[in-house]
């Protein structure tokens, strides 16, 4: 059964840093339903909705 999950996260704010954190879901075969980030509110903040099993 799979289930969603909700991530605050801090990212630097440098190129493949999203990359790196997409790889890590990927690894535990998880799925990103929708990424949330803007540079006005933290140039480090990511919000984060994934479905996994």
């Amino acid at each position: 059964m799979e289930r969603r999950f909700f991530f605050i996260t801090r990212v630097p704010d440098e190129p493949g840093s999203l990359q790196k954190a997409a790889s890590i879901i990927r690894k535990y075969n998880g799925n990103i339903n929708r990424i949330h980030y803007d540079r006005r509110i933290d140039p480090c903040t990511v919000f984060v909705e994934v479905t996994a099993a």
